[in-house]
């Protein structure tokens, strides 16, 4: 599948495609997962997001890395303090990587339920959902945002 054509077919427009860039890698090549190249890294997706998020979401601009806990080191690659909502994005789910393996599994767990008891509202999002629904990751971020 043509990550561009993916793209348009969102309604992403050419001129954001054509420009949006991370690092000097045109974003689509970040997102993308065609065969022979390696999967995202985590600093390559939390990159992307941000890219996406500058491009098209609204002018609220996230924290990254935002340490929520006060005594557990754990951070959320994006949130918005003030409204509670935070973006997890998650590596590695095709490539046996941390987060599916027994013991990062159970961690990100512990998190993510230390997360909610605290009144976060908490998204996950994997290489794919930026690739292949850039426009409905911003839109599920934007609306939590506004409902308070």
């Amino acid at each position: 599948m043509n990550t561009h054509n993916e793209l348009r077919r969102l309604g992403v427009p050419d001129s954001i495609i054509a420009t949006a860039t991370v690092n000097g890698k045109p974003l689509a090549e970040i997102v993308s997962k065609s065969p022979g190249k390696r999967p995202p890294l985590k600093h390559d997706l939390t990159d992307a997001f941000f890219e996406l998020w500058k491009r098209l979401g609204p002018d609220r601009p996230a924290k990254r890395d935002f340490r929520f806990h006060q005594t557990r080191r754990w951070k959320f690659d994006a949130a918005w303090p003030a409204e509670k909502v935070a973006v997890e994005l998650e590596g590695g789910i095709w490539t046996r990587g941390r987060h599916t393996r027994g013991k990062g599994y159970w961690r990100d767990m512990q998190k993510y339920n230390a997360a909610v008891w605290a009144g976060w509202r908490l998204f996950r999002f994997a290489a794919n959902d930026l690739e292949f629904d850039p426009l409905g990751v911003v839109e599920q971020v934007k609306s939590a945002l506004e409902k308070q």
